[in-house]
């Protein structure tokens, strides 16, 4: 690796690692505030916000890293132009193809971390991240009872208490229990005690009475009691909130790729499934295109200060473009698949257009014959 070029890449990778760790960091905390009111509210350890955050770090960083490499390239080689070191270098005989290789080993970098992230953290850290939410629930259910709400604990099971105590204490409380449409069940008494085990959350009610409706009548079933127990089955409970469901994120992406045969082709999990696999391949794709587009458009052809800001905000805004395009792309192909092949096309045309570009000596092409005589001639046989 040359010093010129080992230069450019230092320059790169140091803006480009601080911006995305920025961005990331930032991203991550505003996802997470909508956990961190429940967190503090209940009682729970700030550990597992933490905990929380870090496992959202591979998501964010795929998203992010191919924006931060772009954004760097055209910072850094408008800094470079700007100092007039762009101009020296091509004044000394260093082609653009020459002076775009530490953007294109930035951007191998990005993309190599990218798929990394894609096909084996992302999965394992977004399972994690539901398993936590999962531990939450299992060990810390009674933390999510509030007092003065009806609190629904499962489908058809709603609990009312007007008073925590510290002890754990409820007062005048209310389990409303619809689950069996046959026998629907009113429990009303005047304090009772959470009791969890592994299994089941038990709860311990005292000095109240228990109404059920009878079977094809209109009468109630009224029952007094002193002491009176009532189980709440754990399963149904991380079940009722969607915790056993298996999102397509947490998917292998042979998984994703070649659904298994009970999922019959063109339902909406068949296409979920497939847009996800292929989004999980063409995505780090974006750290190669971006940098691509941001480097052509920041070195190729002629540079004169007068338009220079012009041209960098035209190449900005041709970028923040084509990831609006490539996200609607991916949204549209869980509905349709046809919009999958537009995944690819968005990474390869641009990406080319901008490659040719770079390895055209003076930004434009006087002729298709010699520009390829000039970089392919070697293709043509003796």
């Amino acid at each position: 690796m040359g010093r010129l070029t080992f230069y450019f890449l230092s320059q790169l990778g140091k803006a480009a690692g601080f911006a995305t760790l920025v961005l990331v960091l930032v991203g991550c905390s505003l996802y997470s505030q909508r956990y961190l009111g429940d967190i503090i509210e209940h009682g729970l350890p700030l550990t597992v916000f933490g905990q929380l955050v870090v496992f959202m770090v591979p998501t964010m960083l795929v998203i992010m890293l191919p924006i931060t490499l772009a954004g760097s390239v055209l910072f850094i080689y408008g800094k470079l132009t700007e100092d007039s070191e762009v101009t020296v270098a091509k004044a000394c005989g260093v082609s653009q193809l020459k002076l775009a290789v530490p953007a294109l080993i930035a951007a191998l970098i990005g993309a190599a971390i990218s798929y990394t992230m894609a096909f084996t953290l992302i999965p394992q850290s977004i399972q994690v991240f539901r398993d936590v939410r999962q531990e939450l629930r299992n060990t810390r259910v009674d933390t999510l009872l509030q007092a003065g709400v009806f609190n629904e604990v499962v489908a058809g099971l709603t609990i009312y208490f007007a008073e925590h105590s510290a002890d754990g204490v409820l007062a005048h409380i209310l389990i409303h229990d619809q689950r069996s449409d046959e026998r629907p069940t009113t429990v009303i008494a005047a304090r009772a005690v959470l009791a969890q085990t592994l299994d089941a959350l038990t709860v311990q009610l005292q000095d109240g009475v228990v109404q059920r409706q009878v079977p094809g009548e209109d009468e109630l079933s009224t029952i007094r009691f002193d002491a009176y127990t009532f189980d709440v089955d754990l399963d149904d409970l991380i079940s009722s909130g969607g915790m056993n469901d298996i999102a397509v994120q947490e998917l292998s992406t042979e998984e994703l790729l070649w659904p298994p045969p009970e999922i019959e082709p063109g339902s909406p999990d068949y296409r979920e499934r497939l847009a996800e696999g292929h989004q999980r391949i063409a995505t780090p794709l974006l750290c190669i295109t971006l940098t691509l587009i941001a480097t052509a458009g920041a070195v190729a052809g002629t540079h004169q200060r007068r338009f220079q800001r012009k041209r960098f905000l035209t190449v900005g805004a041709t970028l923040g473009v084509l990831v609006i395009v490539y996200h609607g792309a991916v949204v549209a192909a869980r509905s349709n698949l046809v919009f999958i092949p537009a995944f690819y096309a968005l990474m390869i045309l641009p990406g080319l257009w901008a490659l040719l570009m770079l390895m055209n000596a003076d930004g434009r092409f006087r002729g298709w014959r010699s520009f390829l005589g000039r970089h392919f001639g070697w293709l043509r046989p003796a």
